[in-house]
């Protein structure tokens, strides 16, 4: 996926934006520049406690102001959006472990929080990596449930062993 996308997908969020799936902070470093650029918040959350590297990361670097708009918690994704208590968002990014059943529970999970206009973006939607090939098939499968609130948009893989990128579109009222 190429960051530059990600940061404008995040520039243009109607709304605060969250991001399941931090792992190294490459994609979490796109969001937050454009979270800063744009005013927005960003809350992150992962599995792993791996917070502590992209705050050591950007302190080595003289970049820790971009952590002013950044919560990180150490929690499943699904857990996370199911407990969620800040209100709707403009953007969630997923890019967590890629199976069928992680993406459609957080799918079901996030959903609901996203505001009319706003949108889920999913990693790694053309990967063919058994068990990791699951983005796919749930995305569609929501897709096509709800073709009334929600379009789907594909990006093909890329260079560098890019395998794609979905986005669905929450329609706005009355769209």
């Amino acid at each position: 996926m190429r960051l530059w996308t990600l940061y404008w997908l995040a520039r243009c969020s109607p709304g605060p934006v969250v991001e399941l799936g931090v792992r190294g902070g490459d994609s979490t470093m796109a969001i937050l520049a454009a979270c800063q650029d744009s005013g927005k918040s960003l809350h992150s959350f992962d599995i792993e406690e791996c917070g502590h590297k992209l705050r050591d990361e950007t302190a080595a670097l003289g970049f820790s102001s971009l952590l002013e708009g950044w919560t990180f918690t150490q929690k499943d994704s699904t857990l996370a959006g199911r407990e969620w208590p800040g209100g709707m968002v403009g953007m969630v990014f997923v890019d967590t472990d890629h199976t069928y059943a992680t993406t459609r529970a957080e799918i079901a999970a996030w959903s609901p929080h996203v505001l009319p206009g706003g949108f889920l973006v999913f990693h790694d939607y053309w990967l063919a990596e058994p068990p990791r090939d699951g983005v796919k098939p749930a995305v569609d499968e929501f897709s096509d449930s709800h073709p009334r609130d929600w379009l789907l948009e594909t990006h093909d893989a890329g260079p560098g062993g890019d395998t794609g990128l979905a986005i669905l579109w929450r329609k706005a009222c009355g769209a």
